[in-house]
């Protein structure tokens, strides 16, 4: 099969998940937003993000580092070993991941209605740890179809749940249950349709080592991106608590949920990438996979780009006049959408390559760029601030990780095209 009609077949199979994620999505957020209004729903933000920073603790790269290592392997008990050193490891991670959240949440005052529905939405950590260790089998083989029916499956029983509980007038906790309750469901099936690819389990402890060995800068480097993109949400939360969280949170989800795009279509040449890279390094077929890949996601980001700006203002009609506040956010962050799906690509590339540690670097210094941007200008400017802050790190990341991919890929590349 063809580099494109690869991409293309697996990308399709994880948008079409996507497509039913984004309309439960959009749907749920509708009964939510109506029902708890922009303060209530800023509340559901600020849990999930809470929940979420710490599912990428939970994760600290052990995700990448897993497929990586399994498609460089031609052998299938060592890629078995890859597999079941990577549930082991990164299930003990969700543990951690557990009990830090619920210290938190309960070591600040000012969250203390957010302890039950963050205790609630807690037990996901461990479920879906294990449910995207299937997914990683998945990835691995190139077998998208069970990963995009594993998502329906557990999108539609959450979407179900949370509208009878919100429609019903029981709350948020109930909801974030659903959310447990739905991953759980999910990693059932992901076991039933994984368990055709695994051998014994073959535990290691050299294999484990070395696996946090590889993931801890990657790691870092997830944990330092997702502290930034939910930094601005946390500040807003501090300086303009209530509607103004629950306007950036709308608006910045969309963002997030269409960014998602770039991750499915660099989750298909991640592995090719990696396999690439361990076979012939980086002159050959690895510079050709990644301009092609730079191509496909330039034309994606674009026409997404000025799609959400041009429809972002008929958002409010959707909610019946609520959210007003999040049209500029959006139009704003539809410029970021075309620096992030170029950040997937040098991202995901330089991981498959071993550069992560020039990543975390990266990470580092936009985090701190982030951190000042938002301190300074979110007390005056509020939402709006956060939108352009987003720009400004997404633009220094790309330009800080094209010149550290130049120095790796473009150089070998251009240099064996004019050989």
């Amino acid at each position: 099969m063809s580099f494109f009609r690869l991409i293309f077949r697996n990308t399709v199979l994880q948008t079409s998940a996507k497509v039913v994620s984004i309309f439960c999505s959009v749907f749920l957020t509708y009964f939510l937003g109506n029902k708890l209004g922009e303060s209530g729903y800023g509340v559901y933000v600020l849990v999930m993000t809470i929940i979420l920073f710490f599912g990428t603790v939970a994760d600290w790269g052990t995700t990448f580092i897993s497929v990586r290592e399994a498609s460089m392997s031609s052998s299938k008990a060592n890629r078995n070993l890859v597999f079941s050193t990577a549930f082991t490891v990164r299930f003990l991670l969700s543990i951690l991941a557990f009990i830090l959240v619920n210290i938190m949440v309960r070591l600040n005052s000012a969250w203390a209605g957010l302890v039950v529905p963050t205790t609630v939405a807690s037990f996901i950590l461990p479920l879906l740890s294990l449910k995207t260790s299937f997914g990683i089998v998945f990835q691995t083989i190139l077998r998208f179809d069970f990963s995009a029916l594993v998502e329906v499956f557990s999108t539609l029983v959450f979407f179900g749940l949370a509208v009878f509980f919100v429609v019903s007038g029981f709350g948020l906790t109930p909801v974030m249950a659903s959310w447990v309750f739905s991953t759980f469901l999910g990693l059932v099936l992901g076991f039933v349709w994984a368990r055709r690819f695994l051998g014994p389990f073959a535990w290691s402890l050299q294999t484990a080592l070395k696996m946090l060995r590889e993931a801890a800068p990657t790691g870092a480097l997830l944990v330092v991106f997702s502290v930034y993109n939910r930094l601005d949400i946390l500040v807003l939360q501090h300086f303009y608590p209530g509607a103004a969280v629950g306007n950036y949170g709308l608006a910045y989800k969309i963002y997030e949920t269409l960014g998602l795009g770039a991750s499915y279509i660099m989750n298909v040449v991640f592995p090719i990438l990696s396999a690439v890279y361990v076979k012939d390094g980086l002159k050959g077929a690895f510079g050709s996979y990644f301009f092609k890949a730079f191509g496909f996601l330039s034309v994606l980001a674009v026409g997404l780009s000025l799609g959400v700006f041009f429809l972002a203002p008929f958002l409010p009609g959707i909610f019946q006049g609520k959210f007003v506040g999040s049209v500029t956010s959006l139009q704003i962050l539809s410029v970021a959408l075309l620096f992030s799906y170029l950040n997937h690509l040098t991202g995901y590339t330089l991981i498959a390559i071993g550069k992560q540690r020039a990543s975390l670097l990266i990470a580092c210094v936009a985090l701190l760029v982030n951190l000042l941007g938002n301190f300074s200008f979110i007390p005056r400017y509020s939402l709006i601030a956060s939108s352009y802050m987003t720009i400004a790190t997404e633009a220094l990341v790309l330009v800080l990780s094209s010149v550290a991919l130049w120095f790796t890929i473009g150089r070998a590349y251009f240099t064996e095209k004019n050989e």
